[in-house]
């Protein structure tokens, strides 16, 4: 169910994209999660934010629209209800379900709650204007006593369903319009910590993942308790229109679930018999096709590279559609033929060994999170191209003798954009990650290490830096130790305040630039140094750059012979998180007030401060220079 009564209902997408049927089959599903899909902010310090935040939008019900035209009811895009749902996401914009409400249904019965909830929220976005106005006072907001009258019923329909299985799958499937592409981030938190985290990387069409229920790393009583919620936002603070066709936890019946569910990892499904109408991956072979001549019989120096794929290679690169490799040849070999001569870099995931090809189609797909019937097969072969003609139909197979009218075909002819030229770029560096993580397994830190993060802590100036810390200690709230809300003016203050040592903190690693994360001011006197305030962005939470900070901060206190540096802490609901980094760090307190001052001895080295390299910028000076 989604949080439809602050939709414009006439802002839906039409049938006039190229709308393929859901691809989840209804009639294997026995059983539903009821989940009320809502509006929120993936950085949300309400009430406080608004009064203070530069993006706030007023909705009806007084809380922040952080999605254009609200939660859009799109019947051309049917799945787990009769109309999908069409959410066009502002920065920082994100759905959120709170799964203190959830409870084990039917699909027929999920179906008639949503439409009865669908049909009372109308009713109130219609009488609510008048209402509102004729009771002005928020406590009497009709969306707000709405809002509460849902969650009685809800909790009371709840507390009667029997419902004991476990879920076999979170289903994910969505809709992107032409020109709209993205990575999706999925996350799952219990506690205030994410217990589930995966991004699924969207292009134009139709796309189903399906998450294995083992795979989000908890049990059904720990599912349902308050406090667990399921987030789903566009990475990057994209700004994108999707339509939400299904998501749910599901269960199937005995004879589904008796077949081979999905692998412990989320994987694109494929749906559609034929091939899509527009090319997203074109697949090479090697041997006699990228190259004239077999590598494992000529070696290196005798084969040929094939001056007209390569030029086509090029030109579906700038084009932004991407491309990986499905050679029969030893990995090393080959993979060494490549990189000799720069080509190399165009492909992603690619499958060089001695399997069948349309396993190694199926194997880049999951990968690259996109359906096989987008992907071309291009090989001299007529037996390969059979093999993956006849395994995979929906792929389109070209013989290499075609490949001076390749570009001609229709289904390459693409619009090329800047965001299309750059799409390999965003592949690419989602591989590196994911190929790092996976070669350290549990090995954390040594993850860290190799993802070669770096901070740099600065004085900020000019209006982007002083504005995007202000966004960070109005919006925070997990990871911020204060809890205050400056005005602008109020902050500015605290920037020219002469007792005052305010930082800003920006971090980067191999993969990208995160930008500004973080703010700190310390108020100091010759003999004592104290922490004010401290915000961190949860995109950088975990990831020890705190203890960077703190390290850099320990060693400056050091040099002035400060023993101790304090930090003043106040504890809300919400920033439990803090508390815990802070005791990592090596803070030390009672813990037993809401606000306390907290402990570091300057003398002792921070745990993990040099996971994170840090640079301070010095701008008081003609050059950086790195302290710490």
């Amino acid at each position: 169910m989604f949080q439809l009564e602050f939709s414009d209902g006439n802002a839906g997408l039409g049938a006039a994209e190229d709308v393929q049927p859901s691809a989840v089959d209804r009639d294997e599903i026995e059983a539903i999660w009821f989940m009320r899909w809502e509006e929120h902010c993936v950085e949300c310090a309400m009430p406080h934010c608004y009064s203070t935040c530069s993006l706030y939008a007023r909705r009806a019900d007084l809380q922040c629209a952080r999605f254009v035209n609200g939660i859009v009811p799109s019947p051309a895009f049917p799945g787990q209800l009769p109309h999908g749902a069409q959410v066009g996401f502002k920065r920082w914009g994100k759905l959120e379900a709170n799964l203190k409400w959830s409870f084990e249904t039917t699909l027929s019965e999920f179906v008639r709650i949503s439409e009865l909830d669908r049909r009372s929220g109308r009713a109130v976005s219609q009488v609510a204007p008048l209402w509102n106005k004729a009771l002005p006072s928020p406590r009497l907001n009709l969306f707000a006593l709405h809002g509460k009258w849902r969650r009685h019923q809800l909790d009371g329909r709840r507390r009667r369903s029997q419902g004991t299985r476990t879920p076999d799958e979170l289903v994910i499937e969505v809709f992107a319009p032409k020109g709209q592409s993205c990575s999706l981030i999925v996350e799952l938190i219990v506690d205030a910590s994410a217990r589930y985290r995966t991004s699924l990387a969207l292009e134009p069409g139709n796309k189903l993942a399906r998450i294995p229920f083992e795979a989000l790393g908890t049990r059904l009583e720990e599912l349902l308790r308050p406090g667990t919620l399921l987030r789903v936002y566009p990475a990057g603070d994209a700004q994108v229109t999707l339509v939400f066709r299904w998501l749910a936890l599901v269960a199937y019946k005995p004879d589904v679930r008796s077949r081979q569910l999905a692998p412990a990892k989320p994987q694109l499904v494929v749906a559609a018999p034929a091939p899509a109408a527009k090319v997203k991956c074109v697949v090479w072979d090697l041997d006699n096709t990228l190259w004239r001549g077999v590598l494992g019989e000529l070696g290196h120096a005798g084969v040929v590279l094939d001056q007209r794929c390569i030029d086509v290679i090029k030109e579906l690169d700038r084009r932004g559609i991407l491309q990986s490799v499905a050679s029969k040849n030893d990995h090393a070999d080959a993979w060494g033929k490549l990189q000799e001569c720069g080509l190399d870099q165009y492909f992603l995931y690619p499958q060089i060994h001695w399997q069948e090809k349309s396993g190694s189609l199926r194997a880049i797909a999951e990968n690259l999170n996109i359906n096989v019937d987008t992907f071309a097969f291009i090989d001299d072969s007529a037996f390969e191209r059979q093999e993956v003609a006849d395994a995979l139909p929906q792929v389109r197979v070209f013989d290499v003798a075609e490949i001076e009218s390749l570009l001609d075909q229709p289904c390459l002819d693409v619009p090329t954009s800047k965001e299309g030229a750059r799409r390999r770029e965003m592949y690419r560096t989602e591989e590196q990650r994911r190929q790092s993580e996976q070669s350290f397994g549990g090995r954390y830190l040594e993850f860290l290490r190799s993802c070669e993060m770096r901070a740099r802590v600065f004085e900020p100036q000019g209006a982007d830096e002083v504005g995007r810390c202000l966004e960070l200690i109005q919006r925070t709230n997990q990871l911020n130790t204060s809890g205050i809300r400056y005005s602008q003016e109020q902050f500015l203050e605290r920037l020219a305040a002469p007792d005052c040592w305010c930082l800003a903190v920006s971090c980067a690693d191999k993969f990208g630039d995160y930008g500004i994360v973080g703010f700190l001011s310390i108020r100091s006197t010759d003999t004592s140094a104290t922490v004010t305030d401290f915000v961190l962005s949860c995109r950088v939470a975990q990831k020890k750059v705190e203890n960077a900070i703190f390290e850099f901060v320990r060693t400056a206190c050091k040099r002035r012979a400060v023993t101790q540096l304090a930090l003043d802490f106040v504890a809300s609901e919400r920033n439990g998180i803090m508390r815990k980094s802070l005791d990592e760090v090596g803070f030390t307190g009672s813990g037993a007030q809401a606000r306390e001052q907290l402990m570091l001895t300057c003398a002792t080295p921070v745990a993990d401060g040099d996971v994170v390299r840090l640079e301070y910028l010095d701008r008081s000076r003609p050059a950086d220079v790195a302290s710490g």
